[in-house]
């Protein structure tokens, strides 16, 4: 019998920020990141279809830095 060798994810409970989430064709990137077990927070303008891919969703303007750093 074959057996495979089982190897740690390295992403597991790793976070990923993505500042904007695009349009909706690149919601192939949120399931991957989500497949490798990946802590997903976005920062975008507007709630939108990611939100409900996304572990924490915060909404603020992405061109002004003062606001995303708070």
């Amino acid at each position: 019998m074959i057996t495979a060798k089982i190897k740690k994810n390295p992403f597991k409970g790793k976070t990923i920020l993505l500042l904007g989430s695009g349009s909706r064709r690149r919601h192939y990137i949120f399931e991957v990141a989500k497949k490798l077990d990946l802590k997903i927070v976005i920062i975008n303008n507007q709630v939108n279809w990611s939100k409900r891919l996304a572990d924490d969703y915060l909404v603020a303007d992405t061109y002004n830095h003062p606001e995303i750093k708070s």
